[in-house]
């Protein structure tokens, strides 16, 4: 989800794998904006189109969603599949640490597209992955 964090995080991040999850989405084949690239397939001539992985601006964090809004750009479609099971144990092999540069990188250059995920309805929250209601509270 583009905005989840203050760039982009992973849906249905610790939900359960079957049903019931937190929402139904987490079941639904569909068109996202982005995809994790720990579980993500790419066709090479996709791949080539948009020049893979950008790793002079993007060596460790968000290569992923830059890579998807690139193929977005170049009118390809991002589909997510729930009949894939993998498992993907997030940051665990670069922490979670995140480097200022690679935000600030994303962030300038998606500026559109984080503030406003195509697939995400405005409506829900982007301080958690479970695709529940933003509340927001009345100023005191």
């Amino acid at each position: 989800v583009l905005g989840l964090g203050g760039v982009a995080g992973n849906a249905f991040a610790r939900s359960p794998a079957a049903p019931p999850a937190p929402s139904p989405y987490a079941h639904v084949p569909r068109e996202v904006s982005a995809v994790t690239g720990a579980c993500m397939m790419v066709r090479r001539d996709c791949w080539d189109l948009v020049g893979g992985f950008d790793e002079e601006n993007l060596a460790v964090a968000f290569n992923d969603v830059d890579f998807c809004l690139r193929l977005w750009q170049a009118g390809r479609r991002v589909l997510y599949t729930p009949h894939a099971r993998l498992l993907h144990f997030e940051s665990f092999s670069r922490g979670k640490e995140l480097d200022l540069k690679e935000v600030e990188y994303m962030r300038r250059r998606w500026a559109r597209e984080i503030a406003g995920d195509r697939f995400y309805n405005p409506n829900l929250t982007r301080d958690r992955a479970d695709f529940s209601v933003a509340i927001s509270r009345p100023p005191r």
